[in-house]
């Protein structure tokens, strides 16, 4: 009984504060949501491409606003293929 009335709160506190933003926020907030999932796909892409299962995984279940999969796209991809090219 607790959980759902705790859940039920939770419910109405979220409904409260988004319906308390501007509309201006809001698009922010969805531009920066679809900004960070468009990020995410392609790391998720470019390590699948190099066979980079370590990393599939870590940027796949990790959330860190961007920022590993920005590190990922920018270092680490370009430096595997390097290896891997290197190595044929």
């Amino acid at each position: 009984m607790e959980n759902i009335e705790l859940s039920q709160n939770l419910e109405f506190a979220l409904e409260a504060y988004f319906d308390s933003l501007e509309p201006a926020t809001l698009a922010l907030l969805f531009s920066l949501l679809l900004l960070l999932q468009i990020v995410k796909g392609f790391a998720l892409w470019k390590a699948a491409q190099n066979s980079s299962t370590a990393w599939f995984i870590a940027l796949l279940f990790l959330n860190t606003l961007g920022i590993l999969e920005v590190v990922y796209i920018f270092l680490f991809s370009k430096r595997e293929r390097k290896e891997a090219e290197d190595g044929e």
